[in-house]
């Protein structure tokens, strides 16, 4: 119970320190420039998607067996799983990925850690951590990123520094590092393997791939506004009933492969 109070506690602080701008299928956050000190066994849990609930947990603790020194952990937390780049190399189970990999790339490795990191105070400085999140419900993933600094007082206390959180609410979506609003998705990715017609388009849309089996298309906001499903080298969607506006269809073909397309409604 202690333990969960904590993280709730840590959690209203961080809203109280962040400021928040929703639009567009996007939920972006920038936090001023304050250090939250961390001793021994405090957390401090952070939402990137304002549900109310921590995605991520800054731990720290005694490292080691017997050690009197300060070390510390942040994990993906409640379903979401985290891939983490740092740009100093040093450490322990720093992951060093390209920052214009879309995290909807296969190649990526995703796990609970954010970061392992040990080091004594004073001889590195604040290391600096881009990390991407992703949170999958069924075949529909939702990704995210978060950007923040640690540094040591003296060898028992912590400060973490959130410097910027960022989710998309549109499933799928090849979401990159630093990313905080609509980009075209790139239609050379190796993972597309479909494509519309006509685009811009007043109404019918078809889809021409290979082994298609279904399709949703999303407005800004994440909202699940029409659906088609077939089998073979084409689908088509029916978008006259929709407001004029910026779609994004999920297309899966029978192997499970998704990606996705952007569609503009004239």
């Amino acid at each position: 119970m202690k333990r969960h109070l904590c993280i709730i506690i840590m959690l209203m602080i961080s809203f109280q320190i962040a400021k928040a701008q929703s639009s567009n299928g996007f939920v972006y956050k920038e936090y001023d420039s304050s250090w939250i000190v961390l001793e021994v066994d405090q957390q401090y849990g952070i939402d990137i998607n304002e549900d109310g609930i921590p995605d991520v947990s800054y731990e720290t603790f005694f490292g080691g067996s017997g050690s009197v020194a300060l070390a510390s952990y942040a994990f993906a937390i409640n379903g979401w799983t985290a891939c983490n780049h740092c740009i100093e190399p040093v450490g322990q189970n720093n992951i060093f990925y390209d920052l214009s990999t879309p995290f909807n790339d296969t190649t990526l490795v995703f796990g609970d850690r954010c970061l392992a990191e040990y080091y004594t105070y004073g001889m590195v400085p604040p290391l600096i951590y881009k990390v991407g999140l992703k949170y999958c419900d069924g075949q529909d993933c939702y990704y995210g990123w978060l950007e923040f600094e640690e540094d040591r007082e003296g060898s028992s206390k912590a400060l973490l520094h959130i410097s910027k959180t960022c989710f998309c609410t549109i499933p799928n979506y090849p979401l990159r590092w630093g990313q905080t609003s609509l980009n075209d998705v790139d239609e050379n990715s190796i993972t597309s393997f479909a494509t519309l017609h006509p685009n811009p388009t007043t109404g019918l849309v078809t889809i021409i791939g290979q082994d298609l089996k279904s399709a949703e298309v999303f407005n800004t906001l994440g909202q699940k506004v029409a659906t088609a499903r077939g089998e073979g080298e084409t689908m088509q969607i029916d978008l006259s009933e929709l407001p004029i506006g910026v779609y994004f269809v999920n297309i899966t073909d029978k192997e499970g492969r998704k990606c996705v397309r952007k569609v503009v409604k004239e």
